[in-house]
């Protein structure tokens, strides 16, 4: 992973809300912003922060900023953008989280404020980490997964592309495929199927999609 802060100038690939945490994020640790790439045309001109929306993801030259980071909350565009794109992925790490020994963050991931990665948790790339998050022991946690504010038990193993929802938790040794949803509060105490979406107390299967993507 790449984060040491003075790589020079980073780009932020998004111009949302998302965007805008990634940026006070990274000004809190202490890198250099070059600015916002995003192909939402009305932003462009605009100013998040005190930098500027720049141009269209296209319009961004991998000669010119080296550097870069995907602040976008969809799993599938972060993947698609991660694959298309020629830069060198920073990993940004909120300078509240705990990260305890022999833990490990892939290129490209987004770890916020006040979250914990326990001894021996293995983070993938493009993952976004949310803020108060707790991730267990010996967790695996694959690329391009979204893990918002949740509770994630030791020994558990949450597939590529996967969402776990707000306030969820994740019971010890449960494997969570590529691609499922976690609703918001769910309490999963078993194996979630590749694409399946799971809600309630215990959480139950709902829906299931392709994984096509993975």
């Amino acid at each position: 992973m790449i984060n040491d802060t003075s790589c020079g100038p980073v780009a932020i690939i998004g111009a949302g809300d998302h965007a805008a945490v990634v940026a006070g994020t990274m000004l809190q640790t202490g890198f250099q912003i070059d600015g916002f790439y995003a192909d939402d045309l009305p932003k462009i001109g605009t100013e998040i922060l005190g930098f500027p929306v720049k141009g269209t993801i296209d319009s961004l030259d991998p000669a010119e900023i080296r550097y870069g980071v995907i602040a976008i909350g969809s799993n599938e565009a972060r993947k698609a953008l991660s694959e298309s794109l020629a830069l060198n992925w920073v990993t940004v790490i909120h300078p509240s989280v705990i990260l305890l020994p022999d833990s490990e963050v892939g290129p490209g991931t987004v770890v916020l404020a006040g979250s914990i990665l326990d001894v021996g948790s293995r983070v993938g790339s493009h993952t976004i980490i949310n803020a108060m998050s707790g991730i267990g022991h010996h967790c695996h946690i694959g690329d391009y997964v979204h893990v918002g504010q949740a509770a994630v038990s030791s020994n558990t193993h949450i597939g590529q592309g996967a969402f776990v929802g707000q306030s969820s938790t994740i019971l010890p040794r449960v494997r969570v495929g590529e691609w499922a949803t976690v609703g918001a509060g769910a309490l999963v105490n078993k194996d979630v199927p590749p694409g399946d979406t799971v809600i309630g107390l215990p959480a139950k299967s709902i829906a299931k999609r392709s994984t096509r993507l993975s």
